[in-house]
């Protein structure tokens, strides 16, 4: 669910996790992609093919998330993130999502 977020906040304690293959499945057909582009694909097959469990500060690291926070201030935070979207013109926030969705990588820079 994480990889479908424009952002992701997390408390200390989180784990994030995809046993896909344990269980003997397929992840979703974006799911590998999208990791990737998160997190490069070494990290993705650790956490895919591998079945690691990674902490909220691994996560953190290897961009998974973008900010840990108590959970007292899970939800503040969150609001003050959202507040100068929800403030802004529909189409300039939905412009400025489109223009990063698209970005090249740093690894796809020349």
């Amino acid at each position: 669910m994480a990889l479908a977020c424009d952002l992701r906040i997390a408390v200390p304690d989180a784990k994030f996790f995809y046993p896909v293959m344990k269980l003997g499945f397929l992840p979703q057909p974006s799911d590998p992609a999208r990791m990737s582009a998160l997190i490069g694909p070494s990290r993705t097959k650790l956490i895919l093919m591998g079945g690691q469990r990674v902490t909220a500060e691994e996560a953190l690291m290897f961009g998974l998330v973008d900010r840990i926070v108590t959970s007292e201030e899970l939800l503040g935070t969150a609001h003050a993130i959202a507040e100068d979207t929800l403030a802004a013109s529909p189409s300039i926030a939905t412009g400025i999502k489109a223009m990063c969705d698209v970005a090249p990588r740093p690894t796809e820079l020349p």
